[in-house]
């Protein structure tokens, strides 16, 4: 079978319900509230983005295209991804078995001033860069159990790319 592949593509409220959420930190929208701060920008999520002990992470993505083979979850919590400044791209499954169906995967793209909020057992990958390498924290209880495992993805591996984007640049993960 041909290897899937996956463009991103910018989440909508109802196309994200499966997976969590989208904050828009830049907007005036009914999911942030604007502190009325004189000369100065402040917005906080409506509803909390991650649940228990939270840890801050930061890690450096590579850049799309990528071929990714594997995934992660968090049965008993939530987590939230953050950009800094370039747009990432994540993918998410909300398939409940064991291990994440290439068939259920969908790209998503978070652009800077947006905060992912995974839903307890969404899968996910890592995030990869749009437009070049790039930088996200993430917010998320970390442990060494074995509820948390990276698994490979049923029917696999898928292949993200976005429009535009050069080859060449395609390790597998």
């Amino acid at each position: 079978a041909a290897m899937r592949t996956l463009v991103p593509s910018p989440p909508d409220s109802a196309a994200m319900a499966p997976f969590g959420r989208i904050f828009d930190l830049d907007g005036d929208g009914p999911d942030v509230v604007a502190e009325p701060i004189e000369g100065v920008r402040d917005r906080y999520t409506v509803e909390p983005v991650v649940t228990g002990a939270v840890h801050v992470g930061m890690t450096s993505a590579s850049v799309l295209p990528r071929t990714v083979a594997r995934m992660e979850r968090h049965p008993t919590t939530r987590e939230g991804l953050l950009c800094i400044d370039e747009p990432v791209v994540v993918l998410l499954s909300a398939d409940p078995a064991p291990q994440p169906a290439a068939d259920s995967i969908r790209a998503v793209l978070v652009r800077p001033g947006e905060c992912l909020s995974l839903g307890d057992g969404v899968w996910h990958s890592e995030a990869f860069g749009l437009e070049g390498p790039s930088r996200y924290y993430w917010l998320a209880g970390v442990s060494d159990s074995p509820e948390s495992p990276w698994a490979e993805i049923l029917g696999g591996p898928v292949h993200v790319t976005a429009p535009g984007l050069a080859a060449g640049r395609d390790p597998v993960r």
